[in-house]
């Protein structure tokens, strides 16, 4: 074979073998092109889902709001635990099933049938004759905390409320929680006389009111931060321990027309950083503890 036909023979190998390469080239290109692509529409569908997440959760987030702004314990009734305060200190437990024992100014009353144990005011005085005071020797802005308590006799909810524009005064029958020196007002536990709206309005529960929404009596300081429960739903009172019903645990509201139970069990409350104690007003507003007073077996406090 003469040079000439092999020069020619090598430029077409050599034209074959770059044609070769730019197709693979163009593979490639095209290859990363519908890579780019698929991750763009990829990237696209995580935005569009993202926005369809963010959406939601707006709507989650407005109606958890609009559910807080119409209620106000929406926040404490899902929150039937202290998650809330989890990692917290607990600065106040009493359990009268562990012991025998109450507090100063306190007796103990016990039902044989039962064997439940529960602690009253052992004083006959009109407003608070029982203060527990809680250390705290730490910052918190987070409280919540627990009191299962018990009716006994005519205990009134917020009828002595009226006039009443401090937590320094006595507002309500039942236990009132407040911060620091200045009485902090931070949640109430009180009790109605009855489910019956034939008493009083301001001797029963607002939600067992003809118009739950109503609020009078309810002092300005206190607003939706309180439960209140009663443990009698007949129409007349007796002067003992309604053993039967305790009170803020969402259970035993009999009457259909009864909304006591709706809200109950731990509250929750963030504040102002502070390292302020706890004190816990006892008030059964009688002036004879045989006819009126109220009762716990479980109080508990933890600060975060």
């Amino acid at each position: 074979m003469n040079i000439c036909r092999k020069t020619e023979i090598m430029k077409v190998f050599l034209v074959g073998l770059l044609v070769v390469t730019v197709v693979m080239q163009i593979i490639s290109v095209a290859i990363h092109m519908l890579q780019w692509v698929e991750v763009k529409n990829y990237h696209g569908e995580l935005e569009k889902r993202a926005a369809e997440l963010s959406e939601s959760n707006n709507k989650v987030e407005e109606t958890v709001a609009n559910l807080w702004n119409k209620t106000n314990w929406f926040k404490s009734r899902v929150q039937y635990d202290h998650n809330l305060c989890k990692g917290g200190k607990r600065i106040a437990y009493i359990n009268t099933n562990l012991t025998d024992e109450c507090p100063p100014k306190m007796r103990l009353e016990k039902n044989t049938t039962t064997g439940q144990k529960a602690c009253g005011v052992n004083e006959s005085a009109h407003g608070c004759p029982v203060v527990l005071r809680f250390t705290v020797n730490q910052n918190y802005s987070n409280i919540c905390g627990r009191i299962r308590g018990y009716q006994f006799g005519a205990v009134e909810a917020f009828k002595y409320s009226k006039g009443k524009t401090s937590p320094r005064q006595s507002y309500a029958d039942g236990f009132q929680i407040l911060q620091g020196n200045s009485f902090n007002h931070i949640w109430t536990y009180t009790i109605g006389i009855s489910e019956k709206a034939s008493y009083g309005q301001s001797q029963i529960c607002p939600r067992d009111r003809s118009d739950p929404t109503d609020r009078s009596f309810v002092p300005t300081f206190v607003g939706e931060h309180f439960y209140c429960e009663t443990g009698n739903i007949n129409s007349w009172v007796s002067s003992k321990v309604y053993w039967g019903d305790p009170l803020w645990d969402g259970a035993g509201c009999v009457s259909d027309t009864s909304h006591s139970c709706e809200a109950y069990g731990w509250f929750y409350r963030e504040i102002y950083p502070s390292k302020d104690n706890i004190h816990i007003k006892i008030c059964p507003n009688g002036f004879n503890r045989n006819e009126q007073n109220v009762f716990f077996d479980l109080l508990e406090l933890w600060v975060l």
